[in-house]
């Protein structure tokens, strides 16, 4: 393989500045199109690997943005199209739907029933713990009928494969194509977050995270924003996450995506006092922030919050929010 076209790299942070400098570098090795989104740079067909898959969280100020990748994560697992759940995240998202309401491509309907039925998830699961050495453990994205399709969001993701080698659970996602500067760090977020939560009901350990990209682009409107990052600098290779408790991860997941639902639809104090293991209840606090954040002017709050985090790593995140309303004032 052109070792252009394969990076792999211990966390997200290292990923994304190899890759941000290969197209800031104008490399010969990249075509230029313009897709329906603009102009952009190209590499067809790459792989990147993600070493650690705990170091999914960019420790960055211009790429820090745990609060959507968890917005997403919950709206892929609650299995929802739902247009609101993730515009109240990421607003742009009313680009993706058709009517307002609903998304045609979102993965949630895809990964928990498929064709009305076939909830992928929990087959992957019960597939691995009958056939450990199988290479059959594939979740399908992209469907025929989206070749047919003519509106305005279709999946990106193709399929993701999963496999027990050696006591650890190895992933790989293909995708068909890939935003390098918003959807990148997104999407290793997310899938990561689902191969430690396989890997934790299956009670093993990670294995690397692979992502395979057909079309992997930067976009010319991105292109300052990406060199920000790299003049930014980026933090040590060090995890950013810790290991997901394997015991009653269901349990804890169903409850996680129960708070994150009150409060994105009641506001930040949503049952306020649920006891919660310390590694979700730290998600939820960030949840709880972000919400407080979009409603809230006093910073007393957020800085509450803060202080409550077990992992005080996650602090810099809560910062960024005290400091964006600061601005706003």
């Amino acid at each position: 393989m052109n070792e252009s076209k394969f990076w792999s790299e211990p966390t997200l942070d290292d990923l994304l500045k190899k890759v941000f400098e290969f197209f800031l570098n104008k490399s010969n090795d990249c075509f230029s199109i313009n897709p329906s989104k603009g102009d952009a740079r190209e590499i067809f067909g790459t792989l990147l690997e993600l070493k650690n898959p705990r170091s999914r969280l960019s420790r960055t100020e211009i790429k820090g943005t745990p609060f959507s990748c968890l917005g997403e994560l919950s709206w892929y697992l609650s299995g929802s199209d739902k247009l609101n759940h993730m515009q109240y995240y990421l607003p742009e998202y009313r680009k993706a739907s058709d009517d307002n309401e609903t998304v045609h491509g979102a993965y949630g309907p895809r990964l928990k029933r498929m064709h009305k039925k076939y909830d992928q998830l929990e087959e992957i699961v019960s597939f691995l713990r009958r056939k450990t050495d199988s290479r059959r453990a594939v979740i399908q994205i992209y469907d025929a009928s989206d070749l047919f399709y003519n509106g305005n969001d279709v999946p990106c993701t193709t399929n993701i494969q999963f496999a027990v080698r050696n006591s650890k659970l190895y992933m790989l996602t293909s995708m068909r194509s890939n935003d390098v500067y918003l959807g990148l760090p997104h999407d290793i977020f997310c899938f990561t977050m689902i191969q430690e939560i396989i890997a934790s009901r299956l009670n093993i350990e990670l294995g690397t995270y692979q992502h395979s990209v057909g079309s992997l682009h930067l976009y010319g409107k991105h292109e300052q924003k990406a060199k920000k990052f790299i003049d930014e600098g980026w933090q040590s290779t060090t995890s950013t996450m810790n290991k997901m408790p394997s015991v009653d991860v269901t349990r804890d997941v169903k409850k996680f995506l129960d708070i994150e639902k009150g409060i994105r639809e009641q506001g930040f104090e949503y049952l306020r006092e649920a006891k919660f293991g310390k590694y979700w209840n730290d998600l939820v606090i960030l949840l709880r922030a972000f919400s407080c954040s979009k409603y809230e002017t006093d910073v007393e709050h957020l800085k509450k919050l803060k202080k409550e985090l077990n992992e005080r790593s996650y602090g810099i995140y809560i910062e960024k929010l005290i400091q964006q309303i600061a601005r706003r004032d």
